[in-house]
């Protein structure tokens, strides 16, 4: 394993040497039915919530950015049972 980060650190100092640009790619999920069981309450009234027998949909979001920001049009947003939706929006940093 310490030569895969080995490898790892030097090709991407090699490329930072030789100025290309580096794209990272990041993912996240959250399901659409996601709720707190519990919160605060100042005990005059019980602060629970039922939670859906179901998880909802789970949605998949997918970006890919540099140094400089986010990529246009390279923002995925998807979920089962539906269309994937290529959104196309810049967000500047």
């Amino acid at each position: 394993m310490r030569e895969l980060k080995t490898k790892y650190i030097e090709r991407i100092s090699a490329f930072r040497e030789a100025r290309k640009k580096i794209v990272y790619l990041d993912e996240t999920w959250y399901d659409t039915h996601d709720v707190k069981k519990r919160g605060w309450s100042d005990g005059s009234a019980e602060c629970s919530l039922k939670c859906p027998v179901s998880r909802g949909k789970r949605v998949i979001i997918l970006h890919a950015g540099t140094e400089d920001g986010f990529l246009e049009n390279c923002l995925l947003i998807s979920a089962k049972k539906t269309l994937s939706k290529r959104l196309p929006i810049t967000i500047k940093t």
